[in-house]
């Protein structure tokens, strides 16, 4: 608790469920008690946000983790590729990832070269 040149009582919730009362100097504890009674809804509430706050926190991913999805994510697509590829008769000669916002600059290159590109709704 915080004491100090003040007018009113106040108290905050912080993001690591640390509950700060600031109260003038010379406040009774039975008023900052009495305070704390009338306000324990609302202290209870922010509570609860905030514990939601650290799980949601605490589940997220590591980059360890992040890297390694990623990499499992990369050999899963590509030996799908290859796989789809036979099925179709089509030969891969590599497999990228892009930027969608930069899928019109994508396309104009490949058009450029000669390639036309078709979406899934073409094809089927």
């Amino acid at each position: 608790m915080n004491s100090g040149k003040r007018a009113v009582i106040a108290v905050e919730v912080k993001s690591d469920l640390r509950v700060i009362v600031r109260a003038p100097l010379r406040t009774a504890n039975k008023d900052i008690e009495r305070f704390l009674t009338e306000k324990s809804g609302w202290i209870e509430k922010h509570l609860g946000m905030a514990k939601e706050q650290q799980a949601k926190q605490s589940s997220a991913f590591t980059d360890r983790e992040i890297k390694a999805l990623a990499e499992t994510a990369r050999e899963d697509i590509s030996q799908r590729v290859v796989k789809h590829a036979e099925l179709l008769g089509v030969t891969v000669s590599r497999i990228t990832n892009y930027d969608k916002r930069k899928l019109p600059d994508v396309l104009e290159y490949y058009a450029a070269k000669g390639c036309r590109a078709e979406t899934l709704k073409d094809v089927m």
